[in-house]
């Protein structure tokens, strides 16, 4: 199985990070909101690093709370859109990572976040661009694998599908039975993360654990069940990188080198 690392782990000089990435044999890395928002220079210096250091970029997270809005905020986002395909072309990123409003509005129903994801297909298509949605479950709109599927369906694009985060498995906010109905061909990316956490009892729980205590897998209590959806969806034809995401406080006190052993000692096998 090959990994891809985020790029959130690691801050500071980016050509010593390149350089280490090569050192500990790391070939793939996902991209956060900050890496395809940045300006033209960044973006190029980013490009020249890839291409240097032989690094290639997974996927691009960063289009948040997107689709069902009206007027000034359709716009913004819709040229949002175009923005993060623009850069992920130039990076050539094959996936770029959307997720779906997360508080209810009268203005937003499905039927319009459903057409403004069908228009994201289009416009990315031409670049070869996959959009992977992300399931939150404190979306009242797409909440679920299983109302991602519909949603999928609907949009009806060859370059839509889903990514898919071993997080909502372990958080129970999802059964694992869902991985005998999920087409694998419409797996785009597979977000790992554990979790050192047994019971989360609440939305509010999940929701902070979502964003500040995600692990590296085998560093909290659930490795077993992330090799197990891993094996599953290896098994059902998933062949692109399983991506490492990890968010955790303790990370960021590491030295990059002790972090990079970390991760090339995870095994998802």
């Amino acid at each position: 199985m090959r990994l891809s690392i985020s790029a959130n782990l690691f801050n500071g000089n980016l050509e010593h990070i390149f350089t280490l990435f090569t050192e500990y044999g790391i070939t793939h890395v996902d991209l956060t909101h900050t890496d395809v928002k940045a300006d033209a220079r960044s973006l190029e210096n980013l490009v020249d690093l890839s291409n240097r250091y032989n690094i290639s970029f997974n996927s691009a997270s960063g289009l948040r709370e997107y689709g069902g809005n009206t007027n000034h905020i359709h716009e913004y986002d819709t040229e949002m859109a175009r923005t993060y395909i623009r850069a992920s072309k130039r990076l050539n990123c094959k996936t770029l990572v959307v997720t779906a409003p997360t508080i209810r509005s009268k203005d937003i129903d499905q039927k319009k976040i459903i057409n403004d994801l069908r228009i994201l297909a289009n416009m990315a298509l031409p670049y070869n661009i996959n959009i992977a949605l992300k399931v939150l479950p404190w979306s009242p709109y797409i909440g679920s694998y299983e109302s991602a599927q519909d949603i999928i369906a609907a949009v009806n694009s060859p370059n839509f599908g889903l990514a898919l985060d071993t997080f909502l498995f372990i958080c129970d906010a999802e059964n694992l039975d869902v991985l005998e109905t999920l087409p694998v061909d419409k797996i785009f990316i597979v977000q790992c993360s554990d979790l050192a956490v047994t019971l989360i009892d609440s939305l509010e729980e999940l929701i902070d654990a979502d964003r500040s205590k995600r692990l590296l897998p085998g560093d909290g209590y659930f490795h077993d069940d992330i090799k197990h959806i891993c094996n599953t969806l290896t098994s059902k034809g998933y062949h692109s990188p399983f991506s490492v995401y990890a968010n955790g406080n303790s990370y960021h006190d590491m030295s990059h080198e002790a972090l990079l052993q970390r991760i090339c000692q995870i095994s998802l096998a």
